[in-house]
């Protein structure tokens, strides 16, 4: 039995027995259907796509006794796709722009003429999947960095039409802070979010959050699908697949830096003041985004690295008070840094390694508008890392991908390092005001290891093309929480007056 067969029985075996798998596409494909002058089909047109994006060089097909032919695994760019046959003059169609998830239908007629002639047809490249009707918002580079966000997903989310977003960030006031997403009523639990097709949800909670936040520097592009969301994804609301960068054959680089304090902003909440004296607002103390990307070939169209850096501050008050009656300070402060390399090992296989870390800093956080001085204030920390390996095989019209991807990171909720051990947290229910400590000591690891398969069978015929697709996941997820609280109890008080005591059952660990 010959390898394709073979691998044709596994399709099969994995569709009727096999779990769908959750790996969320981050590439596009090209197809068509090649014909003459009067319309007939022509098999045997040597297809060739080309483009800077396409590591190992220009890829061949020839087109099928249906005159189709087919393109898959086409990273997120633009592409060259020319038409040639002995006979005809040749076909050129430049800038086929490719996104993930995206098929883009290219159909060529060839004229009758010398080999030598090239017709270059022009014309804007497909803007609709006639092969699909998943609802997706393809965010690329050009709206990555040419709009004025606060550059994570939840602040691009803002921009799709039908995408109901819970917080709004008025001058970057909510930069850093995840927010719900749901679109036509799905459920926020629902939100699935990818880096590179792999899963990077939070194990605890509902499901629909992520203990990572990201470097836009990274991204090629980000894509929304929103509804008719296709049966690879784990759940039916909003998913969000992050594309990383490749890299290139020629090395290229760009760093992006911005700053804004409190003098470039309007104080209109002062007007709002003289109604409700409590009220201060949230204005920006200061904010600043460093970013360096950049990547190239280790050997031409072989292996090809990008790595990318950021730090990020976003300092803002809130509308807490400190014991002196000064308005608190809410200051974030995160860290990424990231790797990837991708090598060619043949013309038809391809491995990507990938690495992702990042930490989010919140050095007072407070959850309430009581008065609550920095002493009693909680530090957030978040670092998680995220590692993927993955590994793409094509013999001719069967495509083979095994992605293994791993999140391990930990949130961690701590007393100021200045908190007297032997203090212990008060907290006046009259006054509203909180001394001594914050709430508690908490660690929540939590883990995601997960390994999907899948299986891509293209078959002309029957009247059309057919893409016949199966796959195979296993995963595994933890969540813990190691709670304390300082000295395992709290004193209550009445307008100064104490009336009870809080008593916890600590240190508990739970998972």
């Amino acid at each position: 039995m010959s390898i394709v067969r073979r691998f044709f029985v596994l399709v099969i075996l994995a569709a009727l027995f096999g779990p769908a798998s959750a790996y969320a596409q981050t590439t596009g494909s090209i197809t068509g259907v090649v014909t003459d002058a009067s319309g007939a089909v022509l098999p045997g047109v040597t297809v060739t796509v080309s483009g800077e994006r396409l590591i190992g060089g220009p890829q061949t097909q020839i087109s099928d006794t249906d005159g189709t032919y087919r393109f898959d695994r086409l990273v997120p760019g633009s592409y060259n796709v020319k038409f040639e046959l002995q006979g005809f003059r040749s076909l050129d169609r430049p800038d086929v722009r490719i996104s993930a998830a995206f098929v883009a239908t290219i159909n060529a007629k060839m004229e009758v003429g010398s080999l030598a002639e090239t017709i270059t047809v022009t014309g804007e490249s497909p803007t609709v999947d006639v092969r699909s009707n998943v609802q997706q918002t393809v965010m690329n580079q050009e709206i990555l960095e040419g709009i004025p966000t606060g550059r994570d997903p939840w602040s691009l989310a803002k921009l799709i039409p039908g995408v109901q977003v819970a917080t709004y960030d008025v001058g970057g006031t909510q930069s850093m802070q995840q927010s719900s997403l749901s679109a036509h009523g799905s459920s926020t639990n629902d939100v699935s979010y990818n880096i590179d097709g792999a899963t990077v949800n939070w194990p605890g909670g509902g499901g629909g959050a992520t203990m990572i936040y990201y470097d836009q520097g990274m991204f090629e592009e980000v894509n929304y699908m929103t509804s008719s969301i296709p049966a690879e994804m784990l759940a039916g609301g909003v998913s969000i697949n992050m594309v990383t960068k490749d890299g290139g054959n020629m090395w290229k680089g760009n760093v992006r830096y911005n700053f804004s304090n409190d003098a470039l902003q309007a104080e209109n909440w002062a007007d709002t003041r003289a109604l409700v004296p409590s009220f201060r607002g949230n204005p920006t103390d200061k904010t600043y985004d460093f970013n360096f990307a950049g990547g190239g070939a280790i050997i031409q169209n072989r292996m090809w690295v990008n790595g990318t850096i950021r730090k990020w501050v976003v300092n803002k008050f809130v509308n807490a008070t400190n014991s002196d009656g000064t308005q608190a300070l809410d200051d974030n402060d995160l860290k990424n840094y990231s790797g990837k390399v991708v090598t060619q090992v043949t013309p038809n296989q391809k491995v990507t390694f990938g690495y992702f870390w990042n930490n989010k800093i919140r050095g007072h956080r407070r959850d309430t508008n009581d008065i609550i001085p920095d002493i009693a204030s909680v530090v957030q920390g978040n670092p998680v890392n995220t590692y993927q390996a993955k590994y793409t095989g094509i013999r001719g019209a069967l495509v083979f991908e095994s992605n293994f991807s791993l999140m391990d990171g930990q949130t961690d909720y701590t007393y100021q390092p200045d908190t007297d051990p032997t203090s212990v947290r008060i907290i006046d229910t009259g006054t509203t005001e909180v001394f001594n400590a914050s709430t508690r000591e908490e660690h929540q690891p939590n883990s995601r290891h997960q390994f999907d398969n899948v299986f891509t069978y293209s078959k002309s015929g029957f009247g059309g093309e057919h893409l016949i697709k199966a796959g195979m996941q296993w995963g595994r997820l933890f969540y813990g929480s190691d709670y304390s609280v300082l000295n395992d109890h709290w004193l209550v008080y009445a307008n100064k007056v104490p009336v009870s005591v809080r008593i916890w059952n600590s240190p508990a660990f739970s998972t």
